[in-house]
């Protein structure tokens, strides 16, 4: 089995029901060929053939909930051949009854994204915020499966939902919540010393992750199956991809590609170092 890869990430769709300004990636009008599901099954079968059992498959978008089928049936496939699989959602689609078809087929994982943008009060923010965390300790429950939430900091505003965080800590809504992750997505509020201050006891009540948009994810090494079968060494190279069509060339392409020859470390840094130079 290979160990070359970190993680596989699955881009089920670019689509998404929430219109972040700051995602590159949600509905990319110009994709067209989908995976159909059987063709899904085939790759995540060719995979399990090269794999180690402990790399771990994402499931990601755009919001991969809008076609809950096809995500159910990739779930499936997945538990078939015993292989962890995370759900990366806003979790605004799920409800209960979703979360308890998502345990029975095989879910390990379920990280929710938080987005502030859209929500015009305090009020709204936290009911909402309220929501997900209840919906995350249920699946945690019901499947004893890791659970999780990323909260989006764009804005200074945003810093609207430490208080919240506090709140519902102290009323015990993340006691089955494994990691609380704070995503900066922007670098000038690296710099507000109040940031690190808000950030500072959120430990009191779980796991804490600080990431950086911008600065993570070189010292990965993953790939990304986009909807229409690309291979990509991650996510931000395929809005590139679609408008500058002549490096495809560079890439895989599951349908016509033998996927299990791609888990070489040439193709995977020459992959990388076009990706790295072209994101420059």
């Amino acid at each position: 089995m290979i160990d070359l890869v970190d993680r596989v990430t699955l881009v089920l769709t670019y689509q998404c029901n929430l219109d972040c300004p700051y995602c590159q990636l949600h509905n990319l009008r110009y994709i067209s060929d989908l995976l159909t599901s059987q063709e899904w099954s085939s790759l995540i079968e060719n995979l399990s053939e090269v794999l180690n059992r402990s790399t771990p498959f994402f499931i990601s978008g755009g919001e991969p909930t809008l076609n809950f089928k096809l995500l159910s049936h990739i779930l499936t496939s997945l538990s078939k051949h015993d292989r962890i699989s995370i759900l990366i959602s806003n979790a605004t689609l799920l409800n209960m009854s979703k979360i308890n078809i998502l345990g029975e087929n095989g879910l390990y994982g379920l990280l929710a994204t938080f987005h502030l943008y859209y929500m015009p009060n305090h009020a709204m923010i936290e009911k909402r915020f309220r929501n997900t965390l209840s919906l995350l300790s249920y699946y945690k429950k019901l499947t004893s499966g890791i659970s999780a939430i990323s909260v989006n900091i764009n804005t200074k505003k945003d810093f609207i939902i430490f208080d919240i965080i506090d709140k519902l800590g102290k009323e015990g809504y993340f006691k089955n919540i494994d990691l609380l992750e704070i995503a900066i997505l922007n670098e000038n509020l690296d710099r507000d010393p109040l940031l690190n201050t808000l950030i500072l006891h959120l430990e009191d009540y779980t796991d804490v992750q600080i990431i950086h948009y911008g600065r993570e994810g070189n010292d990965i090494t993953e790939i990304v199956i986009t909807p229409d079968g690309f291979v990509i060494p991650f996510e931000t190279v395929y809005p590139k991809l679609l408008k500058d069509p002549s490096r495809v060339k560079y890439f895989y392409n599951v349908r016509k590609d033998d996927i299990r020859k791609a888990f070489n470390k040439e193709y995977l840094d020459t992959i990388k170092r076009i990706a790295m130079k072209w994101e420059d």
